[in-house]
């Protein structure tokens, strides 16, 4: 949830056993994120 989406109206990890992600997520565009799957697609489908 964090950088992507809006703060939880309930609390989601009541028995403390996940920890948040140091690293802040940066969303890619539909565009980027299409190019990016299709270039490493292909690079495993021909490996």
């Amino acid at each position: 949830m964090r950088d992507v989406m809006e703060k939880p109206t309930q609390k989601w990890d009541e028995d403390g056993v996940f920890e948040p992600l140091a690293e802040k997520i940066i969303p890619l565009s539909p565009e980027d994120a299409e190019k990016l799957f299709l270039e490493r697609y292909e690079e495993l489908k021909n490996s």
